[in-house]
């Protein structure tokens, strides 16, 4: 009988800190922004072309410019407008990492400019 109490007891306990944590992380935004917020923060208050600096992810200086999709601004980051000049929608391109490592990737138009979209992203939406 006790031992059942006490895994009752154990369980409510592990649910009550599961759920702390989740509160932890839901009311520090910080901890809860996706990959992309910064993308889209960086281009707040500009308008369609604008060249941007901004601090993307892991606080790496970013040169970028603004273009729309699906209705909102995000900073494209230069690295992924090069290697689609001079090319056409759809045509395969490689993207090099800050540290020499290379992508896979598709060039497709945001905002009637070309961008060279990693391949794992073009995927996502095919079901």
């Amino acid at each position: 009988m006790y031992q059942k109490l006490l895994g009752k007891a154990l369980r409510v306990f592990a649910l009550l800190a599961a759920l702390a944590i989740v509160a932890m992380f839901a009311s520090n935004p910080a901890h809860a922004r996706q990959r992309g917020d910064w993308a889209v923060d960086a281009c707040k208050g500009k308008s369609s072309g604008d060249a941007i600096t901004a601090e993307g992810r892991r606080g790496r200086t970013v040169n970028a410019v603004c273009l729309e999709r699906d209705g909102e601004l995000i900073a494209v980051p230069e690295g992924m407008l090069t290697p689609c000049n001079d090319k056409e929608e759809g045509e395969s391109v490689t993207l090099t990492g800050p540290r020499g490592h290379t992508v896979d990737a598709i060039c497709k138009a945001v905002d009637s400019r070309l961008v060279a979209v990693p391949e794992r992203f073009t995927n996502r939406n095919k079901q």
